[in-house]
């Protein structure tokens, strides 16, 4: 028995040496930190610097009826503020769209975003648990009698007088006017569809439509009889809390000059939406009046003119932006601000309004910052000569059925959405020890590869191919190890796989490219992260020791299509999927993240041998005794250490985190925090 014990001692001393060349002892972190062998991590820390998260957003028109084919975008963060787009879809026939998908779980918010004209752009939600549900639009309640206050003349230094149509609410949501109609107008999805096919969000107007401008289109309401007038808001897409009015002239007289405007009567003292600033909801309308013949209506915005009380008019140099263009600041060509189109299908004007400056970079030109429909009884009454109709048909180059604004691959009808992870821009990491069923010197660098994946969905949400950048950053190990990773799909699912280095006959391949032999499709990168990463010859690997040549990190691009008509996200699986190395060309040997179990072609004799603890019965895999792990996954593109150091001596966090189960610092990993990293121990070049 002695003599069994002594080989196998033996054993894995020589393998141990020849395997990495490393040393197993852990030096002493910064701080009086615990090494990680002293760590008390509780035995179902799954490692996890992501969870996957079950989205559920629902699409609503203001009757409470589902809204079809709207995109919804996830976000990082706010979108304007820097936000990375992630993954998203579009909703079905009853307005919704479902999707499980990864969320880093240092995020305590993310934004669900939409292009969709008529509904509020974004909503920051809270990620609490494993479920976001969040509703767009939704019925509109019937306006009630309002406890309000303001009204009456509003202080300007302009001879124009500005006043209330009726009193209002206050506060920073505020500004919804007491002389609502008690009985909201209906704003369908038939209604939506052609707003969004008329001035579709960020698509230039010049661009896209340059009619609309054309010098020969009215800019105010000219009335040919007697007749009664009323407004009805539909959405704004303003980051401004802006306010909105109208003022009437002759039509043979009209002002010479903003001044010379008798009065403005503000219809809305905050024209922005319940969720966004504001109290108004689609359908809401004001009856402007009765007018004569002969008479002209004009509209005036206030940008940011909403100051919580009331509209706040600048006293000095104000811009203030007009329907009539010669009274706006900008160059001629770029004056006009506001369209009236003409709505013959419903007997109703369309009314929109560019918010910014048209001469200022910023501005997108995209005449959506808020939209209002204009009725006239009798709309005889209303002059449309020169007047352009909306547009009814959203362009479909492709005709997959989804609209050329929101498709991705509007030329493509097999494709039509990207998914992004970890987002369209950055990456995230895996990072490895390679000395399993042993224990290394737990410095994660043996093989370190950062990956960004795109599940390219079509019109009906199914996957219908998945692009991978990978790009191998460090080898830390002399072991020659193979990348690959496990999809939830199976290997029949996968029509082709393109873009693998496959050299020294480690795996076999089906015809489509995934690996024999395996019940789900495993997609094996390359076998050999030598020749991804070629060692300069000194020291151990590539890019872990210092005073060794920097080599350039290799990226590879993989491209795995899916079967026609594609098959569901959840087919597919959850990136990075099940990632894994093959251990030195011997494929009975895998090393996965923690818990993740291994693919049908190992053999099991391994686990629960040395320092593994891996108990399958349990679905236990690849942690040790005391519960660490050979493998990690972080949320963003990692700074690893240096070689033999183990991870916690660079980042100061990292116990807090580990031995609180991920409930302190999840965000150990962050690159830029005061505190939280060691740079002296951080690999650079």
């Amino acid at each position: 028995m002695a003599k069994i014990l002594l080989l196998a001692a033996v054993i894995f001393i020589v393998g141990f040496i020849t395997s990495c060349n490393k040393k197993s002892d852990n030096p002493d972190p910064p701080g009086g930190n615990k090494k990680m062998d002293q760590l008390v991590i509780d035995r179902n820390f799954d490692w996890a610097t992501t969870k996957d998260v079950a989205f559920n957003i629902i699409a609503r028109d203001n009757m409470d009826k589902p809204l079809s084919n709207v995109r919804i975008k996830i976000f990082t963060a706010n979108p304007d503020s820097g936000g990375v787009y992630m993954y998203g879809g579009v909703t079905d026939a009853s307005g919704v769209w479902s999707s499980t998908q990864p969320v880093p779980t240092y995020l305590k918010y993310i934004y669900v975003a939409n292009d969709y004209v008529g509904l509020i752009r974004e909503q920051r939600v809270a990620v609490q648990g494993n479920t976001i549900d969040c509703i767009f639009g939704g019925l509109a309640p019937n306006p009630v009698s309002l406890k309000s206050s303001g009204g009456g003349s509003v202080k300007s230094t302009t001879a124009t007088k500005w006043v209330y149509m009726s009193s209002y609410t206050t506060g920073s949501t505020g500004g919804v006017p007491a002389n609502l109609e008690p009985v909201n107008d209906p704003v369908s999805q038939t209604l939506l569809n052609d707003l969004n096919a008329t001035l579709p969000e960020r698509k230039s107007v010049p661009v896209y439509h340059p009619e609309f401008l054309a010098s020969t289109v009215p800019n105010n309401l000219v009335l040919l009889e007697e007749c009664d007038v009323w407004i009805t808001y539909i959405t704004e897409g303003a980051g401004w809390n802006n306010s909105f009015g109208f003022f009437v002239f002759n039509s043979s007289q009209p002002p010479t000059s903003a001044d010379k405007i008798d009065t403005v009567k503000l219809i809305f003292p905050n024209l922005s939406n319940t969720g966004s600033g504001g109290g108004l909801n689609p359908g809401n309308k004001v009856k402007l009046g009765r007018f004569p013949a002969g008479k002209s209506i004009g509209f005036v915005v206030v940008p940011h003119g909403w100051n919580g009380n009331g509209v706040y008019i600048p006293p000095t140099n104000p811009y203030i932006i007009y329907s009539i263009p010669a009274f706006n600041p900008e160059p001629d060509n770029l004056k006009k601000h506001m369209l009236i189109l003409r709505d013959a299908t419903r007997l109703q004007f369309l009314f929109s309004f560019e918010d910014w400056r048209r001469d200022d970079s910023p501005c997108d030109h995209d005449f959506n910052d808020g939209i209002l429909y204009i009725k006239a009884n009798p709309v005889s009454a209303v002059n449309t000569e020169g007047m352009p109709p909306i547009v009814t048909t959203q362009p479909d180059t492709d005709l997959d059925g989804v609209p050329d604004v929101f498709d991705d691959y509007p030329n493509d009808n097999t494709k039509a959405y990207d998914n992004w992870y970890p987002g369209k821009t950055g990456y995230s990491s895996l990072a490895f020890e390679d000395l399993w069923p042993g224990k290394g010197d737990y410095d994660f660098n043996d093989l370190v590869v950062s990956y960004r994946f795109n599940q390219i969905t079509n019109a009906q949400n199914k996957a219908v191919q998945v692009k991978a950048t990978l790009i191998t950053e460090a080898m830390g190990a002399s072991l020659r190890n193979a990348f690959a990773f496990q999809m939830a799909a199976t290997p029949n699912q996968v029509l082709k796989v393109a873009g693998y280095d496959l050299k020294h006959n480690v795996v076999t391949l089906s015809a489509n490219g995934t690996e024999a032999g395996q019940s789900k499709a495993v997609i094996v990168a390359y076998d050999d992260a030598y020749d991804r990463l070629p060692p300069p010859g000194i020291g151990v690997g590539s890019n872990t020791e210092k005073g060794a040549p920097y080599i350039t990190p290799d990226t590879m691009r993989l491209t795995i299509d899916f079967i026609a008509g594609g098959i569901s996200l959840a087919q597919a699986g959850t990136p990075p999927y099940n990632p894994f190395i093959i251990l030195n060309g011997n494929r009975n040997k895998e090393v996965h993240l923690p818990d993740k179990p291994p693919t049908d072609l190992v053999n099991g004799a391994d686990f629960g041998t040395y320092d593994d603890d891996s108990q399958p019965a349990s679905n236990r895999f690849y942690k040790t005794k005391t519960n660490l792990p050979w493998a990690i996954n972080i949320a963003q593109k990692f700074s690893y250490v240096f070689e033999r150091q183990a991870i916690n001596t660079g980042y100061l966090k990292f116990n807090q985190w580990a031995e609180t189960a991920g409930a302190s610092f999840p965000d150990w990993h962050n690159n830029t925090a005061s505190g939280y990293r060691d740079n002296t121990m951080i690999y650079t070049h």
